[in-house]
């Protein structure tokens, strides 16, 4: 059962730290800023080279990872970390307790948002 108030088969971001080498959801973000992807989910290691990222569906990351569900009222522009899969979600605001919130100028946001309207 889905508790979140997504569809399952929405767009997510994350990367292929998660998809191809299998590392563990450490970082979930959760912002509403208009582009349409809202969630991200990464690993915690600060690499967010656009070779890195993927579009995958919402589905796909809890397939991946059913301890998710547990974020489903993370409000929104909030972050949530953990050092391991075994350790509590730690939920703060975005920019707030030493968490980095993710510059779309620096790390080329902007041009994603483009590339996903044209996939669209």
């Amino acid at each position: 059962m889905n508790k979140f108030d997504i569809d399952l088969d929405s767009v997510v971001l994350t990367s292929t730290y998660i998809l191809v080498d299998k590392q563990s959801i450490l970082h979930v973000i959760y912002e509403d800023d208009g582009s349409g992807i809202s969630w991200q989910f990464h690993c915690g290691n600060g690499d967010y080279s656009m070779d890195k990222l993927r579009l995958v569906s919402f589905r796909d990351i809890l397939a991946l990872d059913a301890t998710i569900e547990k974020l489903y009222d993370l409000p929104v522009n909030h972050e949530a970390t953990r050092k391991s899969v075994q350790d509590k979600w730690q939920v703060c605001a975005q920019c707030e307790n030493g968490i980095q919130k993710l510059d779309k100028n620096e790390h080329g946001w902007k041009q994603l948002t483009i590339m996903v309207m044209f996939v669209r």
